[in-house]
Parts: structure tokens; sequence; C-alpha cells
């Protein structure tokens, strides 16, 4: 499972760092199981979707889009950071 995300990140610096208008097509595939990680709570996952997802905010040519405004309200949730 680990090495899905390592190479998720490796084809991501590949294809978006010569070519950033890539970025949106690979925000397309993987946002929605992005979403359902971070919705279920899944730490083992977390760390490799945010590694992935600031990966893709560095190559987006257009700055923050409003899928990832989105999850600002989520992430910000008291209860995110009230577990130990």
């Amino acid at each position: 499972n680990h090495y899905l995300f390592e190479a998720t990140a490796v084809l991501v610096r590949a294809a978006c760092g010569p070519n950033p208008a890539m970025t949106s097509d690979f925000e397309q595939l993987l946002f929605p199981p992005f979403q359902t990680v971070l919705a279920m709570d899944l730490q083992e996952f977390s760390p490799y979707v945010f590694q992935i997802l600031a990966q893709l905010l560095e190559y987006r040519p257009d700055g923050l889009s409003d899928a990832y405004r989105a999850l600002f309200q989520p992430l910000l949730a008291p209860a995110n950071w009230d577990r130990k």
C-alpha cells in the first residue's frame, strides 16, 4: 500500500514537473480517493495523501483551486486536533 503512494508521487513529479498543465488531470483522478482516505480518517495513509497534495499544489500553475479550498473546512475542524 505504501509503495502505491510512493509510486504515485514519482508519477506526479515525472509528469507534472515538465508539464504543469497535467496537474489538473492528476487532481481529477486522485481527489476522490484522497477525500475518502481523509474522510475515513485512515491515519496510516493520511501523510501520503498530504505529501501528494502538496506536490500537486507545487506544480499547479493557477494557485489554489476550489477543490483545495473545500478541504480546509474538514481539516480545520476541532475534532481532528483533539485526538492524541
